[in-house]
């Protein structure tokens, strides 16, 4: 019987230099990030501030579902998270 295994079709890639390590800093990394702005991992209103400048900064509250952006862009009008640095 045939079993998929991922681990001998994609190496396992290492994107620890991409995201932010949460021991050198305490803002959220993007995956984190992403998971606090649709709900699943809990966080303070700081860290969903936190979060969401994050998504802003880089761009990609920009370029995920459409209500990434449009929620990015309605906190940056009520002046609640600041424009893309």
């Amino acid at each position: 019987m045939f079993r998929w295994d991922p681990d001998l079709c994609y190496p396992r890639l290492n994107l620890s230099r991409i995201w932010m390590d949460p021991v050198i800093s305490p803002e959220p990394n993007v995956y984190e990030a992403v998971m606090i702005a649709e709900g699943v991992q809990p966080a303070s209103e700081e860290g969903q501030l936190a979060a969401w400048q994050l998504l802003v900064n880089n761009g990609l509250a920009f370029t995920l579902q459409g209500w990434f952006g449009r929620t990015a862009r309605s906190l940056i009008e009520r002046g609640v998270i600041l424009p893309p640095q």
